[in-house]
C-alpha cells in the first residue's frame, strides 16, 4: 500500500478536500499550477476496464464535483482531466486548472512545457494554498449537496 493509501485509511492525509462514496480527492503536493488535485478511486484498479462500468459512472461523477469546485474556487480558463495508472499503478484521476497567465503552454499538456524540477518546485505550503483548500473543501461539500452525491 502506497502512502497516500495508508494515509488516507488512517484519516491522516493532510491535503484531503472530499471524500466520496467511491473515493477521496486531495490537492496535489506540487502547486506549481495552482488548484492541481487527484481523485483517487477506494480500491486497487490498475485500468478503466477493471471498473465495472456503474461503478465507474459513479467515480466519473465523483471527480465531476471536484473539476466543477477547482472551476468555482480558482475560476481557471478550463480544467484538465485525465486518469493516469503511475502511482504503484493504481488508476487515478489528475485534474489540472490551466490559466491564462501560462500563455501558449496552457493549450499543450500540463507535463510537456514543464521541467520536472518546475513541476517539483513549487510544493503545497499551508500559507499560500490553505485559504484555497478550505475554499474546495466547503464547494465540494456544497456541491455535493446540490447534486444529491454521498
Amino acid at each position: 500500500m502506497n502512502s497516500v493509501d495508508q494515509q488516507y485509511k488512517e484519516g491522516s492525509h493532510p491535503l484531503e478536500i472530499g471524500t466520496f462514496k467511491n473515493g477521496f480527492t486531495i490537492m496535489g503536493e506540487s502547486q506549481f499550477i495552482p488548484g492541481y488535485c487527484l481523485y483517487i478511486p477506494n480500491g486497487n484498479y490498475k485500468q478503466l476496464d477493471n471498473v465495472p462500468m456503474d461503478l465507474l459512472a459513479e467515480m466519473f461523477k465523483e471527480c465531476t464535483i471536484v473539476h466543477n469546485a477547482i472551476k468555482i474556487v480558482y475560476q481557471p480558463l478550463r480544467v484538465n482531466v485525465c486518469y493516469l495508472c503511475n502511482r504503484g499503478g493504481d488508476l487515478m484521476w489528475h485534474l489540472h486548472p490551466r490559466y491564462a497567465s501560462e500563455g501558449e503552454n496552457n493549450v499543450r499538456p500540463v507535463w510537456r512545457p514543464y521541467t520536472a524540477e518546475q513541476m517539483t518546485s513549487w510544493g503545497y505550503e499551508e500559507g499560500i494554498h490553505g485559504g484555497k483548500r478550505l475554499e474546495l473543501i466547503a464547494t465540494i461539500q456544497k456541491l455535493k449537496l446540490q447534486y444529491k452525491i454521498a
